[in-house]
C-alpha cells in the first residue's frame, strides 16, 4: 500500500489540479479503476492543502460561499 498523498507547495499542488482536470475531463465513465484512485486521492490533498495552507483555519470558513470570515483574516 502507498504512502497517502500529502501536497506540500504551490508547485505540487498546480501539478496535482492540472491532473485532476485532465482525468475529471476524460470523465468518470472512461477512467480505469487505478484512475479513480488516483483522482479521489488527488482531491483529497488538495482539499487538505487548501484547507492548511489557501484558507486558513476552516473552522472558520463559510461553507455555502468559501469566504474566510474576518476573525482568521486578521491572524
Amino acid at each position: 500500500m502507498r504512502d497517502k498523498l500529502v501536497i506540500k507547495n504551490d508547485d505540487t499542488y498546480d501539478v496535482a489540479m492540472h491532473e485532476i482536470d485532465a482525468l475529471m475531463k476524460k470523465g468518470e465513465d472512461n477512467l480505469t479503476q487505478t484512475e479513480v484512485e488516483r483522482l479521489r486521492e488527488m482531491a483529497e490533498a488538495a482539499e487538505s492543502f487548501e484547507d492548511k495552507c489557501l484558507w486558513g483555519d476552516p473552522s472558520a470558513r463559510s461553507y455555502s460561499t468559501g469566504e474566510v470570515s474576518d476573525a482568521t483574516k486578521a491572524k
